[in-house]
């Protein structure tokens, strides 16, 4: 099934309309004053389903799926350096996709010597338990991409990747390769970065290039095409994501929404929401720059959109029909936004940093600034979180433990004495972080301390 959409041309009125209720957002504060625990013995039988799991175990994909980069009713370590490690592993290869964990498994994409690998690791040792190479990769990028920047992601059977925007491959968990998807005749001279996710029976993978822009479905046991959207895009970097949203229409529903449209020609960029199960548009707004990297921060029934270096910055609702710009818009700030690093939402809070390590926390309901403030270095990785701790990491391989709080509270600062491209992943007791040699794991200990 085929479709394509037209986009018409309109303004935005840029506004900041007080938005009274944020209901699914207070039952996150809620669960942000619960006591953090530190669930060290984790189950580890696998392969297994996600329900045979706690949700403190898995870190699925890219900023943990639903998890939307925050990991609540747990803790992990806060204070750590390499000495401390609970493992480390030397890492063969380069790449700046992040570890994704299910349970004992960890995953990871690499480039090795220009082919593309998968690496399976146990979660409890670092353990390498196999590796896949694939054939030898080419085409263009960027200096801050690279050809393993998607992260992958697994449902606890297999683990699907995706490299270099050409070859999205299914792995079961012994290794064994089940099935291949080419996306032929994408090239971009920045490359390819949007990794991955998973919905029910398949496998949903953002394919925007320089003319052949497109958004493809894949059925997550044989790799065959269950829809395909093509997309009026010349470049988008950033991960979709799925928000459950309560349309007037339609009723409660999920949402498989797209950070924006690469243009070269000055027009701005349009927020797509699409119908999970055919690829549908259901609603799209204006607003974003023309290199939308960072993946949307959501809440249920709000998505807030940035991009572009000191970009716009907007919130909407979800759950409109066609064009939302205005009706659907909650607030917004002509700059502000990060090139690369998503934010995060805890609680009534926004928090995002800037490639230059410039912290914000902003109120998610007009997006007035609470805090800002400098730290040390560039950053690259995304922003991840518990209900109580930020974490921050440069490229210089420190990571930042900021409170969650309407001030600045700086906890540890941690180094790694690495680059650090990768964003962390984080399950209850364990913080697991790529840098360019190793991966590490950091874990709290049976009593909570680090």
């Amino acid at each position: 099934m085929f479709h394509s959409i037209s986009y018409p041309k309109f303004t935005v009125n840029v506004r900041k309309p007080l938005l009274l209720l944020f209901t699914a957002s207070a039952l996150l504060c809620v669960g942000c004053e619960m006591a953090a625990r530190s669930d060290v013995g984790l189950p580890l039988d696998f392969p297994a389903t996600e329900s045979e799991f706690p949700r403190e175990a898995i870190w699925s994909q890219w900023l943990g799926g639903d998890h939307h980069g925050v990991l609540l009713g747990a803790s992990v370590p806060t204070q750590f350096d390499p000495e401390s490690a609970s493992w480390s592993t030397p890492l063969e290869g380069g790449g700046n996709s992040s570890p994704i964990v299910f349970g004992n498994r960890l995953f990871l994409t690499s480039i090795i010597e220009q082919q593309g690998s998968v690496a399976c690791f146990d979660s409890a040792t670092g353990t390498q338990l196999w590796r896949r190479k694939i054939e030898k990769l080419d085409g263009t990028s960027h200096n801050k991409n690279g050809w393993a920047s998607a992260t992958p992601t697994t449902d606890g059977q297999r683990v699907y990747s995706t490299f270099a925007g050409k070859l999205i491959i299914c792995h079961d968990v012994d290794g064994n390769e089940i099935w291949r998807h080419e996306c032929k005749g994408l090239e971009h001279s920045w490359g390819f970065a949007a990794s991955p996710i998973l919905h029910e029976g398949t496998v949903i993978q953002l394919c925007d290039s320089d003319d052949q822009s497109y958004l493809v479905a894949l059925n997550k046991r044989n790799g065959g095409v269950v829809w395909q959207v093509t997309r009026e895009s010349d470049g988008n970097w950033s991960t979709p994501v799925i928000v459950w949203a309560n349309s007037e229409e339609a009723g409660l529903r999920r949402e498989l929404i797209v950070n924006g449209t690469g243009h070269r020609d000055g027009q701005l960029g349009i927020v797509t929401a699409y119908e999970l199960n055919t690829g549908n548009v259901l609603w799209y707004a204006e607003g974003t720059t023309g290199t939308p990297c960072p993946t949307p921060a959501v809440g249920d029934g709000y998505v807030i959109s940035a991009s572009g270096g000191n970009g716009p910055v907007f919130a909407l609702q979800t759950g409109g029909s066609g064009d939302v710009s205005q009706t659907k818009s909650l607030w917004s700030e002509p700059r502000g936004g990060p090139y690369v690093p998503s934010g995060v939402v805890v609680g009534i809070r926004y928090y995002a940093v800037s490639d230059t390590g410039l912290l914000t926390c902003s109120s998610i309901v007009d997006g007035e600034l609470i805090w800002k403030q400098r730290l040390g270095g560039t950053v690259t990785s995304s922003l991840v979180a518990t209900a109580s701790h930020i974490y921050a990491t440069t490229e210089e391989g420190d990571i930042y433990v900021v409170e969650h709080a309407d001030e600045f509270k700086l906890v540890t600062k941690n180094e790694l004495l690495e680059t650090v491209n990768a964003t962390p992943a984080l399950i209850s007791g364990h913080l697991f972080v790529r840098t360019e040699s190793n991966l590490y794991c950091f874990r709290k200990t049976a009593d909570g301390t680090d």
